[in-house]
């Protein structure tokens, strides 16, 4: 049986429902939930539920190959971005341009602004083809994630800023020395990036 089969999926949200209630119920402290499947009726409530419960909502963009980067039935990433927005969200996967995931840089950054700005300008280079007024919506923070790590830190903290989230996952753990090692290698980068940035300096 596979995870996206209709049983399948009923059977694992049953169990994650009550991992959920079970946790919410012994006034553990809870970190986090990550629920792949839900089903149509329920995505309201959810979206309730973790409000009000502290939780963030992230994003993931499985099936992205498939959905927005067919030329011939898909639709652009940036269409998606808006949609995932509206959908009341916390955080997104929306590519690196430095790391495995595809993306041009211009384009990339456009629907990041998508994601966390008010008020975005109309900008054909990259593929804002309106100016979009958000009001008072909450952003999407994105999620840099796919193939990065320490030395990609100087390009990342120069596409993305202040406001993301950098995902290190095989760069962490791929470190010679071990996790931690890996885990310090990319603070200090971080950290000596930010301040290079803040001092004037154009490499960290």
């Amino acid at each position: 049986m596979y995870l996206d089969s209709k049983p399948c999926v009923l059977y694992v949200w049953k169990i994650c429902e009550s991992l959920l209630l079970i946790l919410k119920l012994s006034k553990a402290r809870l970190m986090g939930s990550k629920l792949r499947e839900i089903k149509q009726e329920d995505s309201l409530q959810i979206l309730a539920w973790r409000r009000d419960n502290g939780l963030l909502l992230h994003i993931h963009r499985a099936m992205h190959a498939v959905i927005d980067r067919q030329k011939n039935h898909g639709m652009h990433f940036r269409v998606l971005a808006k949609a995932l927005r509206l959908s009341g969200g916390d955080h997104i996967h929306s590519g690196t341009v430095v790391g495995k995931l595809e993306g041009e840089r211009d384009i990339t950054l456009g629907f990041v602004d998508l994601l966390r700005d008010d008020f975005i300008e109309k900008d054909r280079s990259r593929g804002i083809y309106f100016t979009q007024d958000w009001v008072s919506l909450p952003g999407v923070i994105p999620v840099a994630s796919g193939g990065i790590h320490v030395w990609h830190m100087p390009a990342l903290t120069e596409i993305f800023g202040d406001d993301s989230v950098l995902q290190f996952g095989g760069g962490t753990l791929g470190h010679p020395w071990g996790n931690a090692p890996g885990a310090v290698a990319n603070r200090v980068a971080l950290e000596a990036c930010v301040q290079a940035r803040n001092e004037g300096r154009d490499r960290c």
